[in-house]
Formats: C-alpha cells, structure tokens, sequence
C-alpha cells in the first residue's frame, strides 16, 4: 500500500469545460468565470495531482503532489513535505 498526499489547488466550476450533452456551459457563463482563471483552474485539471498519484510509477510513499503555479494551479508538481506534515510523531499515532 502507498500512502501520498495530493491537494488540487483552487477548482472553479465555471471554468470547466462542457461536456454534451451531459453539462453544457454558456458563453456567458465561461465570460464570467475567465476572471478567475488567473488564480484558480477547471475541476478537470485540479484533478491532475490525484490521478498522477494513482497512476504514475515514479510517485513514492510519503510525497506531497500539488499544483505547480503558487499551490493554487496549473500541472502537479513534487513539494516538500514540512510544517504539521512532517511530523514523525503525530504519523506513528496514526
């Protein structure tokens, strides 16, 4: 078993793509949401972190996986693990 920390950074709704005939997005409502785009993505793309941690050989036990742009956006990229995540003490309680 693998155990890896993946977050998706900021994800907003409008930004996501239509997909026929299931959701459809107006052109008024991908107007609003452009905005927005410069902070945060799609749900399509904020879900890259969790499946790069499924299916990639090269991810290891214990890494951290997250957006690349400030944390907020863009491809996953490898973080360091520090702060409450690196804690050794509170990992073996669990």
């Amino acid at each position: 078993m693998t155990s890896v920390v993946v977050h998706p950074g900021g994800a907003f709704d409008a930004l996501t793509p239509s997909r026929p005939p299931v959701h459809v997005r107006t052109t008024g409502q991908l107007l609003r949401g452009l905005p927005a785009r410069i902070l945060v993505q799609s749900k399509d793309i904020a879900a890259r972190p969790s499946v790069l941690a499924v299916l990639d050989p090269a991810v290891h036990v214990g890494q951290l996986w997250g957006p690349r742009a400030f944390g907020a956006r863009g491809n996953p990229r490898l973080e360091p693990v520090k702060g409450p995540l690196a804690d050794t003490t509170t990992a073996a309680r669990l």
